[in-house]
């Protein structure tokens, strides 16, 4: 068994996996940009009920309204559904 909080902090790092993965899977990004985590999983206080809170802290304000990020979006969304995650 682990802790509560050691399941918080392995699920914030399973959740960057993923989200590298999925990021390796597509073009090039349209410019730099980090994913940024808000809610319980950043606050700390995440369990399995919670839900996935993030957003997208992109270079360019060319970059807000790009495909890619509603590509990189839906993608995201997907994968943490398969998970259980809504």
């Amino acid at each position: 068994k682990i802790t509560l909080s050691e399941y918080q902090a392995n699920s914030l790092t399973v959740f960057r996996k993923l989200a590298h993965s999925v990021i390796a899977r597509l073009p090039p990004p349209p410019c730099a940009f980090e994913i940024l985590y808000f809610g319980s999983l950043a606050q700390g206080d995440f369990t399995v009920e919670s839900d996935i809170d993030l957003g997208f802290l992109v270079a360019q304000e060319s970059g807000e309204s790009h495909p890619y990020f509603d590509t990189l979006f839906q993608c995201l969304s997907l994968t943490f559904r398969c998970l259980g995650y809504y």
